[in-house]
Protein backbone atom coordinates (compact mmCIF):
# COMPACT_ATOMS: atom_id res chain seq x y z
CA UNK A 1 0.00 0.00 0.00
CA UNK A 2 2.86 2.33 1.18
CA UNK A 3 4.45 2.21 -2.56
CA UNK A 4 1.20 2.47 -4.26
CA UNK A 5 1.01 6.16 -2.18
CA UNK A 6 4.53 6.57 -2.77
CA UNK A 7 3.60 5.94 -6.55
CA UNK A 8 0.45 8.09 -6.60
CA UNK A 9 2.55 11.06 -4.56
CA UNK A 10 -0.10 10.49 -1.78
CA UNK A 11 1.26 11.28 2.49
CA UNK A 12 0.78 8.10 4.02
CA UNK A 13 2.05 7.59 7.61
CA UNK A 14 2.49 4.08 9.32
CA UNK A 15 1.87 3.24 12.84
CA UNK A 16 3.48 0.33 14.37
CA UNK A 17 2.45 -1.66 17.74
CA UNK A 18 5.44 -3.48 19.86
CA UNK A 19 4.63 -6.77 21.67
CA UNK A 20 6.51 -9.16 23.78
CA UNK A 21 8.71 -11.15 21.44
CA UNK A 22 7.75 -14.37 23.05
CA UNK A 23 4.23 -13.41 21.78
CA UNK A 24 4.73 -14.27 18.39
CA UNK A 25 0.97 -14.74 17.80
CA UNK A 26 -1.23 -13.49 15.18
CA UNK A 27 -3.31 -11.36 15.54
CA UNK A 28 -2.63 -9.86 18.26
CA UNK A 29 -5.26 -7.83 19.20
CA UNK A 30 -4.14 -6.08 22.07
CA UNK A 31 -1.70 -4.30 19.86
CA UNK A 32 -4.59 -4.16 17.06
CA UNK A 33 -6.84 -2.24 19.77
CA UNK A 34 -3.46 0.20 20.76
CA UNK A 35 -2.94 0.89 17.28
CA UNK A 36 -6.43 1.85 15.97
CA UNK A 37 -7.25 3.37 19.07
CA UNK A 38 -3.90 6.01 18.48
CA UNK A 39 -5.23 6.45 15.19
CA UNK A 40 -8.62 7.15 16.25
CA UNK A 41 -7.19 10.03 18.33
CA UNK A 42 -4.73 11.01 15.40
CA UNK A 43 -7.61 11.73 13.19
CA UNK A 44 -10.19 12.47 15.40
CA UNK A 45 -11.87 9.36 14.48
CA UNK A 46 -14.78 8.47 16.64
CA UNK A 47 -15.15 4.60 15.88
CA UNK A 48 -16.85 1.93 18.23
CA UNK A 49 -14.13 -0.35 19.30
CA UNK A 50 -15.87 -2.29 21.57
CA UNK A 51 -15.67 -5.87 19.81
CA UNK A 52 -11.90 -5.11 19.20
CA UNK A 53 -11.84 -4.26 23.39
CA UNK A 54 -13.42 -7.33 23.77
CA UNK A 55 -10.92 -9.11 21.69
CA UNK A 56 -8.08 -7.75 23.39
CA UNK A 57 -8.98 -8.62 26.34
CA UNK A 58 -9.92 -12.61 25.76
CA UNK A 59 -6.53 -12.47 24.27
CA UNK A 60 -4.77 -10.99 26.95
CA UNK A 61 -6.78 -13.90 28.92
CA UNK A 62 -5.25 -16.92 26.62
CA UNK A 63 -1.37 -15.25 26.60
CA UNK A 64 -2.04 -15.30 30.71
CA UNK A 65 -3.29 -18.72 30.69
CA UNK A 66 -0.84 -20.29 28.18
CA UNK A 67 2.25 -18.64 30.35
CA UNK A 68 0.35 -20.00 33.58
CA UNK A 69 0.48 -23.73 32.47
CA UNK A 70 4.06 -23.39 30.91
CA UNK A 71 6.87 -23.66 33.92
CA UNK A 72 9.60 -22.48 31.71
CA UNK A 73 7.58 -20.03 29.63
CA UNK A 74 6.58 -18.58 33.38
CA UNK A 75 10.06 -18.47 34.45
CA UNK A 76 10.86 -16.47 31.71
CA UNK A 77 8.19 -13.95 31.98
CA UNK A 78 9.29 -13.39 35.56
CA UNK A 79 12.59 -12.97 34.31
CA UNK A 80 11.94 -10.37 31.40
CA UNK A 81 9.28 -8.75 33.70
CA UNK A 82 12.53 -8.24 37.29
CA UNK A 83 14.62 -6.90 34.02
CA UNK A 84 12.23 -4.32 33.21
CA UNK A 85 11.66 -3.60 36.93
CA UNK A 86 14.68 -3.57 37.64
CA UNK A 87 15.72 -0.50 34.81
CA UNK A 88 13.06 1.17 35.29
CA UNK A 89 14.15 2.06 38.95
CA UNK A 90 17.52 2.67 37.30
CA UNK A 91 15.79 5.08 35.00
CA UNK A 92 13.55 6.78 37.57
CA UNK A 93 17.39 7.71 39.53
CA UNK A 94 18.44 9.68 36.86
CA UNK A 95 17.55 13.28 37.24
CA UNK A 96 14.99 15.45 35.28
CA UNK A 97 16.46 17.64 32.42
CA UNK A 98 15.85 20.73 34.53
CA UNK A 99 17.54 19.97 37.41
CA UNK A 100 20.78 19.05 35.32
CA UNK A 101 20.26 22.36 33.09
CA UNK A 102 20.27 24.21 36.48
CA UNK A 103 23.30 22.53 37.89
CA UNK A 104 25.32 22.57 34.75
CA UNK A 105 24.76 26.14 34.28
CA UNK A 106 25.74 26.34 38.20
CA UNK A 107 28.98 24.81 37.38
CA UNK A 108 29.61 26.78 34.51
CA UNK A 109 29.03 30.10 36.35
CA UNK A 110 31.12 29.06 38.79
CA UNK A 111 34.28 28.33 36.21
CA UNK A 112 34.03 31.64 35.01
CA UNK A 113 34.02 33.26 38.18
CA UNK A 114 37.07 31.57 38.99
CA UNK A 115 35.49 29.47 41.90
CA UNK A 116 35.10 25.17 41.41
CA UNK A 117 31.61 24.89 42.71
CA UNK A 118 31.35 21.09 41.33
CA UNK A 119 28.36 19.43 40.07
CA UNK A 120 25.39 18.57 42.99
CA UNK A 121 26.61 20.78 45.05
Amino acid sequence: MMERCRARGLDFVTLWGHTSHYLQTSPNYQVAHGIVTAACQLLSLKLDLQELKISSSSFEEAMQQAVEKDAQLRAYVTKLEEQYDAETVALSEIPNGKDMVRELEEFLKGQRSGGNTGLGT
